[in-house]
C-alpha cells in the first residue's frame, strides 16, 4: 500500500525558501542576483532585509556586469512598493561607495533639530499666551512678538534646508531621502525613537507628543508639527521642572556626527536619510520597544 506524502506547510514552505536563499545569497556577485529573493512572495520583508545584510559586499560595489546596476535594483525594489529594502540596499550602497566627508549630512540634521526647536519654542509661547492676563497689555505685546520672530526665523531656516538639500553630492543620499519623505511617519523609526527616549524626550514617555499634532490652531500649512523632541519641547520642560522662560539652543552643539562609522553617527546616518518607520528587524525593534518601555514605567 502506498502513501501520498503530505505536502510542506506553508510554513515549512517558507522556512525552505530562506535556507536555499541564504546560501545563494551568500556567493551572489551582482544586484540582478538578488532581484529573485527580494521580490519573493515566500519571505518576509524581516528576512529579505537579513538577506540584505548578509550579501557581499560586491554585490552593491560591481558596476552589475550586463545586469542592472545598484541604483536599478533599488528602483526595481521601489517600484514594487519595496521601499524598506530599496532603503536598506541604498544603505549599504551609500557606506561603501560614498566619500568619508559628510558635512552634508551633519547640516541637514542639524537643520531639522533647528527647525523642530523653534517650532517647539513658538508652541511654548503659545501656551503662555493662555496664562497672560488680557489686562497686561506689554507682556502680550512682547509675547507675540517672539511667536513672530520665531515664525520668521522658521521659515529663513526652512528655505536653508531646502537648498541645502537640493545640493546633496551623494546621489545614493539623494535617492534615499526622496524615498524617505514620501512617507510622512519616516521619523518614528525606531532609531529615532530610541534616540529621542535616551536623551529625555516624550519617546521614553507615554504622553503620545511624538504622534499628535503640537499645533493646536492656526496655519500650519508646510510646517511639520510632529516629530521628536528638542529642549525647547514644553511636555519635557514640564516633566524635567525647567524654567522655560530663558532658553537657548544648545542642541545643534550636541549633536555627535563624524566622519567615522561610529554607533551613533550610523544611528543619525539612518534615522535622518536612510531610514523609515518599521524597517529595523524584529529583533533590532523588540529591544528598542522594550528599552523606551522601562523609560516609560520609570517616568
Amino acid at each position: 500500500m502506498s502513501y501520498l506524502q503530505a505536502p510542506p506547510t506553508y510554513e515549512e514552505s517558507t522556512q525552505n525558501a530562506m535556507k536555499r536563499f541564504t546560501n545563494e545569497v551568500l556567493n551572489v556577485k551582482v544586484p540582478a542576483e538578488l532581484l529573485e529573493p527580494l521580490l519573493s512572495d515566500k519571505l518576509s520583508i524581516d528576512e529579505k532585509q537579513k538577506l540584505i545584510e548578509q550579501a557581499p559586499d560586491i554585490v552593491f560595489t560591481g558596476d552589475g556586469g550586463i545586469g542592472i546596476t545598484t541604483p536599478d535594483l533599488e528602483d526595481r525594489l521601489e517600484n514594487a512598493n519595496y521601499d524598506e529594502l530599496a532603503q536598506m540596499v541604498a544603505y549599504r550602497y551609500h557606506l561603501l561607495t560614498a566619500a568619508s566627508n559628510r558635512d552634508w549630512c551633519k547640516e541637514l540634521i542639524e537643520l531639522d533639530i533647528t527647525l523642530r526647536w523653534i517650532l517647539q519654542r513658538r508652541i511654548w509661547f503659545e501656551q503662555k499666551k493662555n496664562h497672560i492676563p488680557p489686562s497686561d497689555l506689554h507682556q502680550l505685546e512682547a509675547n507675540e512678538k517672539q511667536i513672530k520672530s520665531l515664525n520668521s526665523r522658521y521659515w529663513d531656516t526652512h528655505r536653508e534646508q531646502w537648498i541645502k538639500s537640493d545640493n546633496i553630492c551623494s546621489k545614493t543620499a539623494r535617492r534615499a531621502i526622496r524615498r524617505q519623505k514620501k512617507h510622512a511617519d519616516w521619523y518614528l523609526s525606531a532609531v529615532l525613537r530610541e534616540d529621542c527616549a535616551k536623551r529625555g524626550g516624550c519617546c521614553g514617555r507615554k504622553c503620545g507628543c511624538r504622534e499628535r499634532s503640537r499645533i493646536t490652531g492656526g496655519n500650519i500649512d508646510g510646517v511639520r508639527d510632529q516629530d521628536h523632541c528638542t529642549t525647547a519641547c514644553g511636555c519635557c520642560l514640564e516633566v524635567h521642572g525647567i524654567d522655560g522662560e530663558d532658553l537657548e539652543m544648545k542642541d545643534v552643539d550636541e549633536i555627535h556626527f563624524t566622519t567615522t562609522d561610529d554607533h551613533h553617527t550610523l544611528r543619525l546616518l539612518k534615522g535622518y536619510i536612510f531610514y523609515l518607520n518599521g524597517m529595523e528587524c524584529k529583533s533590532t525593534q523588540t529591544r528598542s520597544f522594550a528599552y523606551t518601555e522601562h523609560i516609560a514605567r520609570s517616568s
